[in-house]
C-alpha cells in the first residue's frame, strides 16, 4: 500500500531521472535527445506516461522500483516500553 512518503518518493525518483537513466533503461530511444519524448517527460510528466506504450511504461515502473528505498523493520526495542510508574525519579 502506498502511503504520502513512498508517493513523494515516486516523485523524488523521477526528478532525479536524467535522459540516460530513460534510454538506459529503454524508456526513451537513445539518440532520440532533444526530441519530444525528453521534452515531454520535463514539460509534461502525466502525458509523458499516458502516452508511453506498455513496454516502455513497464520499463520506467522497473527504473522508478530499482530506485526506491528499501522497507527496513522497525526496531522495537528502540522504545522504552517498560511501565516505571513508581519508580523514583
Amino acid at each position: 500500500m502506498m502511503n504520502a512518503l513512498s508517493f513523494r518518493d515516486v516523485f523524488s525518483i523521477v526528478h532525479n531521472l536524467d535522459l540516460s537513466d530513460l534510454e538506459q533503461a529503454g524508456v526513451i530511444n537513445p539518440g532520440a535527445n532533444c526530441g519530444s519524448d525528453w521534452r515531454r517527460f520535463n514539460d509534461d510528466f502525466g502525458t509523458f506516461v499516458l502516452k508511453l506504450p506498455s513496454a516502455r511504461l513497464d520499463k520506467l515502473i522497473g527504473l522508478i522500483e530499482a530506485r526506491r528505498p528499501k522497507a527496513t523493520p522497525v526496531a522495537v526495542t528502540f522504545f522504552d516500553f517498560e511501565d516505571r510508574s513508581g519508580e523514583a525519579c
